[in-house]
């Protein structure tokens, strides 16, 4: 039994199993330094504004700047771990059509045009009727099977959000 050990492992299966996870680690998504410099940038604009009010670094731990402030602290220290970690892996800079095409593919083209429709869609076919196409348009876009269970789906979810926003928060539907 050629490449079977005594312990009954396959020493062909666990050197494919080792090259295949560290280049599953080595490789990383196109743009994913760029979304980490640009999470850190909006957080810290967040930290910044959060200054304006009293908070941590007033000692006030009552305030309303408290939880801001600390969030923003804590974001930004994962953010940097995370973006260390990008370089550590070798992440490198892609050009930014590469990234454009990553973050903008045809699943993600098709959603943002369905939420446009239904946005303008809602005025004029009232909020159950277009609540209930809008869900199951985007259901049968991502999976072609099980109609009828997309439907029930879709219908249940349109009834449970007029049930508890118009019955129990008392909010006007359009």
């Amino acid at each position: 039994m050629e490449g079977v050990n005594l312990d009954g492992k396959n020493d062909q299966c666990e050197s494919v199993k080792d090259q295949c996870t560290s280049e599953i680690k080595a490789r990383h998504n196109p743009g994913e330094i760029y979304f980490t410099l640009i999470l850190l940038l909006i957080n810290v604009a967040f930290l910044m504004e959060s200054f304006k009010m009293e908070g941590i670094f007033q000692r006030s731990y009552n305030k309303g700047g408290f939880l801001p402030q600390t969030i923003s602290i804590i974001s930004i220290i994962m953010i940097v771990t995370i973006g260390i970690r990008c370089f550590k892996d070798g992440s490198k800079a892609v050009k930014f059509i590469e990234v454009f095409r990553y973050i903008f593919s045809r699943d993600v083209l098709i959603m943002i045009t369905m939420v446009i429709v239904y946005a303008l869609v809602l005025k004029h076919l009232r909020y159950k009727l277009s609540t209930f196409l809008f869900l199951f348009l985007s259901m049968i876009s991502i999976d072609r099977y099980k109609l009828f269970n997309k439907i029930i789906i879709s219908f249940c979810i349109m009834a449970a959000s007029v049930l508890i926003f118009a019955t129990v928060f008392k909010v006007l539907l359009p």
